[in-house]
């Protein structure tokens, strides 16, 4: 339909279309899978014991829900969720020097970035090698108010410390700390074959609360 310069779609009138009821849907969609399980085929168990329906109808409205804040703590940990602390802004920030890292984090954090996010990679990515580099990647950075999650890849025990001394030369205390480091050295020696000159230990979570 021509309306000046703009053209616009026709409406569609879906009246003319005879609503379909679960059973209908169900037949169409075993005779789409040619003898394969329906059940296998378009559920979807999740590791945290949720299962996903491939459709929804309004008496899924009316399902048993977990309640939030109680174990196993599937919906999180606090009881009114979101609406009492919003969701962190954590971007992960393209950069290959700590120079470049830093002005980019500043810019993002007056932008509406609301936590630090440090993803390592020592070919290339991002590479925070010496104690400099950790000063200079987060120098004007509020660690104290800002959660902060870093990835370091294999060198976990080593980027760890020299966080740390970032922190306590900036006068933050561990205990005001909030994020985490998530450190795999198993993970990464069975995708890349070794390490980053560190021998292989159990996987290991810092978080800081």
């Amino acid at each position: 339909m021509q309306q000046g310069n703009k053209t616009t779609a026709p409406e569609i009138d879906f009246g003319e279309f005879a609503p379909a009821t679960y059973a209908e849907w169900r037949e169409a969609a075993v005779a789409a899978l040619k003898g394969a399980d329906f059940d296998k085929k378009l559920f979807t168990k999740l590791v945290e014991g949720i299962t996903l329906h491939p459709i929804y109808n309004k008496w899924d409205e009316h399902s048993p829900v977990m309640p939030a804040g109680q174990f196993p703590y599937r919906r999180g940990t606090r009881a009114l969720g979101y609406m009492e602390k919003p969701c962190e802004i954590a971007q992960s920030i393209p950069a290959s020097s700590p120079e470049d890292f830093n002005a980019k984090l500043l810019h993002d954090l007056e932008r509406g970035l609301t936590a630090v996010n440090i993803q390592l990679n020592c070919k290339c990515g991002l590479k925070l090698r010496k104690q400099a580099d950790w000063d200079t990647a987060l120098k004007g950075v509020r660690l104290d108010g800002l959660p902060v999650y870093v990835t370091p890849g294999s060198c976990g025990l080593g980027t760890l410390s020299m966080f740390l001394n970032t922190c306590k030369a900036a006068g933050v205390k561990t205990a005001d700390l909030r994020g985490g480091v998530l450190y795999d050295p198993v993970g990464k020696a069975v995708m890349k074959g070794s390490l980053c000159g560190e021998k292989a230990s159990a996987p290991t979570m810092t978080r800081w609360p």
